[in-house]
């Protein structure tokens, strides 16, 4: 009897997924990148505009204007791909992408909590 169940549990983990379910990871995919791609193209102009009106930096004449722009855009586009994720129904794929671009900042209690939260390795 135990046989057959492990032969059944066999057959379900090795078949093969359905052409609807390649279909729709195709699509989830693509639904993805296409999330990527506004956030990133958003994220730029709003660091723009919170540079220049925020900070007072409006040319980038020196070096200072491009460090403090990298770090800003790290921190504008995370808020962002996480807001515009979870708004366009990619939530928990978009919160993991922040978590290992932030977690290895963060302290090991609060990593494992995040990461056992996202349900990950």
């Amino acid at each position: 009897m135990a046989s057959d169940e492990e032969a059944n549990l066999l057959t379900e983990q090795q078949r093969m997924p359905s052409k609807s379910e390649k279909l729709w990871s195709i699509f989830i995919w693509i639904w993805r990148f296409f999330i990527f791609g506004i956030t990133g193209s958003s994220s730029v102009v709003v660091t723009e505009s919170l540079m220049h009106h925020v900070l007072g930096l409006s040319t980038p004449d020196n070096w200072v204007y491009y460090v403090v722009f990298f770090l800003l855009e790290l921190v504008v586009y995370t808020i962002m791909i996480v807001t515009i994720g979870a708004c366009l129904g990619q939530w928990r794929f978009f919160c993991t992408v922040a978590f290992r671009m932030w977690g290895w900042i963060l302290p090991i209690q609060i990593r494992q909590a995040v990461g056992s939260r996202l349900q990950l390795d």
